[in-house]
């Protein structure tokens, strides 16, 4: 047989090999400490035998992972082959991460519409990468991750990798005219800040955040808000009324009509309470964007200078028809969950979280006028939430680690600072630490450590339980500084050079 008609054995394409390799398209020898290619040829080479993968988890086989992999359409990955920390971070994202952002309640946005921009538009392909290779290595960390806790290197090379795609292809994009462009800026912008905020680069996430809400209240005054997923717009919705407890004075920026009465966000009076437990959820949310921001208000007021008689009038005013609406809530969905079958796990999981929300914040608002320590006439109700809030943990096996709803976070900070009863601020923080997870900008860990600095300047005798170690000190000093960082530079927008691309959008917008 002829030589040059001799097949040549097919041998499979390591993935592993260094980058000079790849680009140069020939196989790396992947020898430790440099590659023999790279050595001889007096090139830089990155290949490290020590530095592993993106780290595998059990339940995400090999073959799992390559049939998921299977799905995605060239669109996505431009007509290339997905690298296997691609695929990894996939297979991570279908079946983990949405896991976790539908945790508390369904939400068809990530379980379909996301999923579906994932396989055929780019830049949300790179994107969801990015906050997957977040997500996985914040949970090896406790969700305790930061510039303290450093990720490992080939993580944090991957995740700049993808979200520097992500914003090349947007900017690419930007001269289009492609009617789901903003849709996927804001998408993209959401997962930035999500992946910020694990890395508690807050600082980073404020800018991201307030390009968004500038976005949406730029497609408001056009009439424009039906060209994005009203579920997107839901989320940014929450976070934003969230950043108003984080000192971020212009907070919150989308528009609420404040001049519509309270009670007009209920259901009538005459009718049946709600039609579905998601219809309860829209109520609730809609009630939340009117209370935090009266109780963010509160909380930046009372510190700083003494409260006018008038002042406290209209607060007080304020604060009787929060309660008057909250009271009403809770009643009418204590009517719903009686009189409807909660079918699933998840709904009735759903039913019992927001009536933790609701019998919370409606002692948050009792309590929030108060000047000075909380009359211990309320520790009966503080306890009444505390264990309302324990029976929802104690039957909740599978917990979430990521979420975008409101949860347990913001009333259990409250009552681990303010209640009266020593006892019982510490059990709201071993609550606090028995679930590590984010609610959106809410931290668990952070909360439970700056409850627990606050109670250690009052008690000087704590338990050993109760100590923070020295890796938790640095995390919580991290976050104070991105926090502080992040709220003194919200405002200059046009400084951030990742940032360019929201402006140019809301130029072609005007």
């Amino acid at each position: 047989m002829a030589r040059g008609n001799r097949k040549k054995a097919y041998a499979a394409r390591s993935r592993n090999g260094c980058q000079a390799c790849r680009i140069r398209h020939i196989k790396c020898d992947e020898a430790p400490g440099s590659c023999i290619n790279c050595r001889s040829a007096g090139w830089t080479c990155d290949y490290d035998y020590n530095v592993h993968k993106l780290p595998r988890t059990a339940s995400a086989s090999v073959s799992t992972t390559a049939a998921a992999a299977a799905d995605i359409s060239d669109i996505a990955t431009r007509g290339l082959p997905m690298t296997a920390d691609e695929r990894r971070c996939f297979s991570y994202f279908q079946h983990r991460l949405i896991a976790s952002l539908t945790g508390l309640f369904d939400a068809p946005f990530w379980q379909q519409r996301v999923l579906q921009l994932y396989r055929y538009d780019a830049a949300v392909f790179h994107a969801v990468n990015m906050l997957s290779a977040v997500h996985e290595e914040c949970e090896e960390h406790g969700m305790q991750m930061s510039d303290a806790v450093l990720c490992t290197e080939r993580v944090r090379l991957f995740s700049l990798q993808q979200s520097t795609r992500a914003v090349a292809l947007l900017a690419r994009r930007l001269a289009s005219h492609d009617p789901q462009l903003r849709s996927i800026v804001l998408l993209c912008c959401l997962l930035f800040v999500l992946a910020d905020v694990l890395r508690t680069h807050y600082h980073r996430a404020w800018m991201h955040l307030r390009s968004g809400l500038r976005i949406i209240a730029e497609l408001e005054t056009h009439g424009q808000l039906d060209s994005v997923d009203p579920s997107l717009i839901a989320v940014f919705r929450r976070l934003d009324i969230q950043a108003s407890l984080y000192g971020a004075a212009s907070h919150p920026i989308l528009c609420t009509d404040n001049t519509l009465p309270l009670d007009r966000l209920l259901p009538p009076c005459d009718g049946p309470p709600f039609t579905t437990l998601d219809h309860a959820q829209e109520v609730l949310a809609s009630l939340l964007e009117r209370g935090i921001p009266f109780i963010s208000t509160v909380l930046a007021l009372f510190p700083t200078k003494p409260v006018a008689q008038s002042e406290y009038a209209s607060l007080h005013l304020t604060q009787g028809r929060l309660l008057s609406a909250f009271t009403q809530f809770a009643e009418r969905l204590a009517l719903f969950t009686s009189t409807h079958v909660l079918v699933t796990e998840k709904h009735r999981r759903g039913a019992h979280i927001m009536h933790c929300l609701t019998i919370g914040q409606i002692l948050v608002l009792r309590t929030c006028l108060f000047q000075g320590p909380v009359p211990p006439s309320f520790i009966p109700e503080y306890r009444a939430v505390l264990e309302a809030h324990e029976s929802h943990l104690a039957g909740f096996s599978h917990r979430p680690t990521l979420v975008l709803n409101h949860g347990v976070i913001a009333n259990m900070y409250v009552l681990a600072t303010r209640c009266p009863d020593i006892s019982l601020r510490v059990r709201a923080i071993r609550l606090l630490r028995a679930w590590p997870h984010y609610e959106g900008l809410h931290s668990s860990s952070i909360a439970a450590l700056l409850a627990l600095d606050i109670l250690r300047k009052e008690y000087t005798f704590l338990d050993s339980s109760l100590q923070i170690t020295a890796e938790e000190n640095l995390f919580l000093v991290h976050f104070l500084r991105s926090v502080q960082n992040g709220t003194h530079s919200c405002s200059a927008l046009n400084s951030v050079v990742c940032t360019k691309y929201y402006t140019a959008l809301l130029n072609r917008m005007a």
